[in-house]
């Protein structure tokens, strides 16, 4: 239960913009490429690579990040998670559209009962400026 709560919380925070609450989830973690490639790693790295990233409307990016399909696997006090994304965006002088979508691929998300958001790596994106 404590993995759907945190996919959850990382819906809120990217929907809210809050990308320092976003760098504190991946505080233990990294973003890394479909190779496993670290892209960020680290609160501050995450929240400036976020904030660097996305465009927001009066400080919200007006975004639905919709986390489907949680597959969980527990070996030990470590816990992988894999599921799909769909993020969709109403900006407000436009039309609600899809702007991502993919599949996080493994990614750890406890490890011996502490939260670690790491890894969640996105496999196929939309480019959000059409």
């Amino acid at each position: 239960e404590e993995i759907r709560n945190l996919l959850g919380i990382y819906c809120e925070v990217m929907d809210a913009g809050d990308f320092e609450g976003l760098g504190a989830l991946f505080e233990h973690g990294a973003i890394t490429d479909d190779r496993g490639r670290p892209i960020a790693s680290g609160a501050e790295e995450i929240s400036g690579l976020w904030n660097a990233m996305v465009r927001r409307y009066d400080g919200s990016p007006q975004t639905r990040h919709l986390v489907s399909g949680p597959i969980i696997h527990v070996e030990g006090d470590v816990a992988t998670c894999r599921s799909n994304f769909l993020v969709t965006q109403k900006p407000p002088k436009g039309e609600l559209r899809l702007i991502a979508s993919g599949r996080y691929r493994e990614a750890p998300c406890l490890a011996a009962g502490e939260a670690v958001e790491a890894g969640g790596t996105p496999s196929a994106l939309l480019d959000p400026a059409s």
